[in-house]
């Protein structure tokens, strides 16, 4: 009986700085990997989800969408943080009124099994319409994130 008071003693303590841990969606503190090549957007929305196979292959079957994620926008200068979300279960994510400039688009999971990914984009009212595809592979030894840039392109 002892024993199972102490448990429920802990659990009260701890399980405030977990639910508030979670909530936090802050820069990590190591990115290894980093797209240098920037992608050029009007908005910034897209999905993010784990890749499986770990290559940069079109195949929708190895992307699965990650919900919960944290994705965040950091400026290049100062790495100060504009505004940051949370992804739905589908994958999906968006910032709305971003102004435009070159940012670093940072997306992790909380738990820390995948290897978070720190993309440089440039946001601008004369660049290309897409959605963002963020890509986030098992934390091995030389394994790194990605994004690519999915446009529909309309003929008329």
């Amino acid at each position: 009986m002892k024993l199972n008071k102490q448990l429920l003693v802990a659990l009260c303590l701890l399980l405030p700085t977990v639910l508030f841990a979670q909530n936090k969606c802050e820069l990590p503190r190591s990115i290894t990997c980093i797209d240098h090549d920037p992608l050029f957007v009007k908005r910034v929305l897209g999905k993010v989800g784990l890749n499986q196979k770990r290559t940069r292959s079109k195949s929708e079957h190895e992307f699965r969408p990650l919900g919960d994620a944290c994705v965040s926008i950091y400026t290049v200068e100062g790495e100060k943080l504009v505004s940051s979300a949370r992804s739905k279960k589908n994958g999906k994510f968006i910032f709305r009124k971003i102004p435009d400039g070159t940012y670093w688009l940072v997306a992790r999971d909380d738990v820390g099994f995948l290897t978070p990914a720190r993309i440089r984009i440039k946001v601008g009212n004369n660049m290309v319409d897409g959605k963002i595809k963020i890509n986030l592979v098992p934390k091995e030894i030389d394994s790194c994130s990605w994004a690519d840039l999915e446009v529909k392109i309309l003929i008329d």
